[in-house]
């Protein structure tokens, strides 16, 4: 098998903190949909930088609801030497939903130091969309995130990073309809 694809200059994150993607992985996400007439999100093939084509496939529907859909495209390669599976876009349909997910091929305990490391400051699992901080935030340090409701339009932040996974994948989700 082909040695597996350096990833780094595709999986780029302009501010990890708040999971805003850099702009080879801002074209990937704007590209792998395309909406149509009807403002519904079409799975495309995704804009790469070039040597990175052969890496990525083309997207193809996971899940389709009333307000969202999700796509996602088959990535090979590694990022930071964890291996990668898949880049899965959220997309809203007359809705704020939208966000992505990097797919490991590794379990969380793998993944989230190297994430930590690179600046992410994900979320525990489930927490998301909870609104309130809950008892688990105690003591958590001046530098806890406060509750994006609570802050003005240009304090908002870009996003929000949450870890999900079981015992053989885990995904970086960037939910980004705050």
């Amino acid at each position: 098998p082909a040695a597996m694809a350096d990833l780094g200059g595709l999986i780029v994150f302009a501010n990890p903190a708040e999971c805003e993607p850099g702009e080879p992985l801002r074209q990937l996400y704007d590209t792998m949909a395309v909406y149509d007439d009807h403002h519904q999100p079409q799975p495309s093939q995704p804009v790469v930088p070039p040597r990175y084509a052969g890496a990525v496939g083309p997207a193809e529907v996971l899940a389709r609801e009333s307000d969202h859909a999700v796509f996602s495209v088959p990535v090979r390669g590694r990022w930071q030497g964890l291996p990668v599976r898949a880049v899965e876009g959220i997309y809203g349909i007359e809705s704020d939903a939208f966000g992505m997910a990097i797919v490991f091929d590794a379990p969380v305990p793998a993944t989230l130091p190297v994430l930590e490391a690179q600046g992410f400051r994900p979320a525990a699992a489930g927490s998301m969309g909870a609104g309130s901080m809950g008892a688990g935030s105690m003591g958590a340090g001046p530098d806890a995130a406060a509750p994006a409701a609570d802050l003005p339009p240009e304090q908002m932040p870009f996003g929000r990073a949450e870890v999900t996974g079981d015992a053989r994948t885990s995904r970086l989700v960037c939910d980004w309809g705050l």
